[in-house]
């Protein structure tokens, strides 16, 4: 099954966070809880309403089982070449091994190409 990839929405941050707290690391950093911490949702609005940042959710079924972070930036190097970072990659343990995390990471190879980046 190929995962469906789209732009996350505010409905989507608990199951973000679930993720991102799932792991040695992000389980000492993260906070997931219920209620999940305001602090979460206002990072989401920030990166919402920035156009040089999209927080991406992988879909099966119309459940989310992995994440991902793209930031675009300008830079001088390469001439004025843009440059794509991606951060916070997860995939829900369920479904770690399937090749989610490769899709994930083609997406935004994909979109950086859209996005005329020179690097990823």
């Amino acid at each position: 099954m190929k995962p469906k990839f789209r732009r996350a929405t505010r409905e989507d941050v608990p199951q973000i966070v679930r993720m991102l707290a799932d792991d040695f690391l992000g389980a000492q950093r993260e906070r997931f809880e219920d209620p999940l911490p305001e602090s979460y949702f206002r990072a989401f609005d920030e990166i919402d309403q920035d156009p040089h940042n999209e927080l991406v959710v992988a879909e099966l079924d119309g459940a989310v089982v992995g994440t991902l972070q793209l930031t675009f930036t300008p830079s001088l190097s390469y001439q004025g070449g843009r440059r794509a970072t991606v951060e916070s990659v997860r995939v829900d343990a369920p479904f770690r091994g399937a090749g989610i995390g490769k899709e994930l990471m083609r997406f935004a190879i994909e979109r950086a190409k859209a996005e005329n980046c020179v690097s990823v």
